[in-house]
């Protein structure tokens, strides 16, 4: 059985402090998760291997397995919002190798 959750998304990627609403299937992978953020809204996310999904303060590590249901997605209420974040220091990371 689909198991389909609201989640209220904070994007603070690049000093934003943006608000959206989605819809979500639990079975969903953090990594397909990441990449459809991304495909939808390139022009205010971080790129996928830069970008934190953090959700009832657990970072979503987005392994290979890893579904929104394995944090607690659709079992736990979801009272807290999607935090997605940029992580400055894979970016100064990705800024290096293209520097090498």
């Amino acid at each position: 059985e689909d198991v389909w959750v609201e989640l209220e998304v904070h994007n603070n990627c690049f000093g934003r402090q943006e608000t959206f609403n989605i819809s979500v299937e639990t079975s969903t992978k953090v990594k397909d998760l990441k990449a459809a953020l991304f495909a939808n809204f390139s022009n205010t996310m971080a790129p996928i291997d830069e970008m934190e999904l953090w959700w009832s303060g657990a970072e979503l590590l987005g392994t290979d397995k890893d579904t929104l249901e394995d944090y607690g997605m659709g079992i736990l209420p979801i009272q807290r919002p999607l935090v997605v974040k940029h992580n400055t220091q894979a970016a100064e990371a990705v800024a290096d190798r293209e520097y090498d």
